[in-house]
């Protein structure tokens, strides 16, 4: 038996209960059996009543639904299942009328009658009730579908921009790199293959991982240092790193390349000298990854159109609760990276 269902016999049974006594008050020389007979036709009625509003509800949804009218169709839906019960009503107030001599009072007939009202109209109301529960409880799931999606959409745009940046990236790095590589092998040939190795390596990593998500700050800080080395050879003692990763946080994940874009963003605005070297700092404080460098900025900034910590920024926002920080201050620039 369906939850409805049991409901429907459950408040039936009180409220015959409620019409028994009644009755038991107001005419205590009706007999026993007469007084049990009214009540298994009054329960019977109650039940007919509930299951024919059903019915009316039911057909009234396939031929005259809510969306064409709140007010009409309920208006229809309450005017047919008084129709309904008050016919029945009427019925069964002849047939005991006529079979048994009850002394029924107007009065007490026109309560009888109010009474269906009262029932009818709670019943109607209470299918009013569910349907538009359901409309609401749907269109809060709409919401919340069109909200995921459009999170989704723009999470990956946000991831669309970053894979360009590192497409941009990896060209001119990589062209720098074999300009590096095309030096060294006039000048030394066994740094040359070391350099070439160090590059392959880099790319592998560049490859592997260009799809994923996350990786550790491990992982990734183990692929900075053979990057780095490829920056050292390039830059030489102008180019200075210090990298303090604190215990435990080794396990902690970031965007792949992340640290490769940071460090390139560091080069592609700053001068890079033996005489005024470059020092970039990573370090992790708290629930970040820290990025610093000192300021010396460059007169003139080729291929850089000012959107690539932007980008950034925008793809951490998705990760993470914690914003990905910029900023500016005492000649040092800092960004600073949510570990996630």
């Amino acid at each position: 038996m369906s939850q409805k269902r049991r409901l429907t016999y459950t408040i039936t049974t009180v409220i015959t209960l409620v019409r028994m006594v009644i009755l038991r008050l107001v005419y205590p020389e009706i007999s026993n059996q007469l007084q049990l007979l009214a009540g298994i036709v009054g329960w019977s009625f109650v039940i007919f009543i509930f299951e024919a509003i059903d019915f009316i509800n039911f057909k009234l949804n396939q031929r005259r639904p809510y969306e064409q009218g709140v007010f009409p169709r309920l208006a229809m839906q309450v005017g047919l299942s008084m129709l309904v019960t008050f016919t029945l009503h009427t019925l069964i107030l002849k047939f005991f009328m006529t079979r048994f001599p009850i002394p029924l009072e107007k009065l007490t007939i026109m309560i009888s009658y109010f009474v269906d009202f009262i029932i009818v109209v709670a019943v109607n109301l209470a299918y009013f009730g569910v349907y538009f529960f359901d409309q609401w409880k749907m269109k809060i799931l709409e919401t919340e579908r069109l909200a995921k999606e459009k999170a989704l959409s723009q999470k990956e745009h946000a991831r669309v921009q970053y894979d360009n940046l590192k497409n941009q990236l990896n060209p001119h790095f990589l062209f720098n790199s074999l300009a590096s590589l095309n030096s060294l092998i006039f000048e030394n040939q066994e740094l040359a293959s070391q350099f070439l190795q160090q590059l392959s390596k880099v790319y592998r990593y560049v490859l592997e991982n260009k799809d994923r998500e996350l990786v550790s700050l491990q992982t990734e800080t183990k692929f900075i240092q053979q990057y780095l080395m490829l920056l050292k050879t390039r830059f030489g003692d102008g180019f200075i790193t210090d990298i303090r990763i604190e215990p435990g946080k080794e396990g902690r994940r970031i965007v792949p390349i992340t640290l490769q874009i940071l460090i390139e963003n560091a080069l592609k605005h700053n001068k890079v000298g033996e005489a005024n070297p470059l020092r970039v700092c990573i370090r992790t404080e708290d629930e970040f990854l820290i990025v610093s460098n000192n300021l010396q900025k460059k007169s003139q900034v080729d291929s850089s159109n000012g959107m690539g910590l932007e980008n950034m920024k925008t793809l951490y926002a998705f990760l993470s609760p914690a914003a990905l920080e910029v900023r500016e201050e005492h000649d040092v620039f800092t960004v600073k990276v949510p570990l996630l």
